[in-house]
């Protein structure tokens, strides 16, 4: 049996408390891991489906300028025999396109940029945010939530 003045059961309660630290600082660092695990899975996740959305719009992107370009000989073979030799037609198509691609590349149009931008950017903080645990739950009353502070879009942000 433990001393009369108790110090069996002292002992005790600090051996128990030291296992419980234990307990609670290994289950801390489980979860972290776990987190962790998950943050990368999400990541991982959002960064596939961006790579697998861009392959298909290179794809797209690709058909388009095959077509332009079929387009392109078709227009100069028209035109090379009303200009009288056929590659009359084909310099002034490559004319053409040269003059466009020029202008595009010196002007810029910055509506288009800032359009492209603002997708991107929407399409991002639209990954971040369906990312962030639903389940969590705020008082709004004690606590203001990270929703109402974290931007919805680049319109936000813009304006901040």
């Amino acid at each position: 049996m433990d001393n009369q003045d108790g110090r069996g059961t002292g002992q005790n309660k600090k051996k128990e408390r030291t296992n419980r630290f234990r307990t609670i600082s290994e289950d801390v660092r489980r979860y972290i891991e776990k987190q962790t695990q998950l943050m990368l899975l999400e990541v991982s996740d959002r960064f596939s489906l961006l790579m697998a959305r861009s392959i298909h719009k290179l794809i797209g992107i690709l058909f388009l300028m095959f077509a332009y370009l079929f387009l392109m000989i078709a227009l100069a073979r028209y035109l090379g025999p009303l200009l009288g030799h056929d590659s009359y037609g084909y310099l002034v198509v490559a004319g053409l396109t040269g003059i466009l691609g020029f202008t595009l590349a010196a002007v810029r149009p910055r509506g288009l940029s800032r359009r492209m931008q603002r997708s991107w950017m929407n399409e991002v903080f639209d990954a971040i945010t369906q990312s962030r645990s639903p389940d969590v739950k705020r008082d709004s009353a004690t606590d203001e939530s990270a929703d109402d502070s974290f931007p919805k879009n680049a319109e936000t942000i813009r304006e901040k």
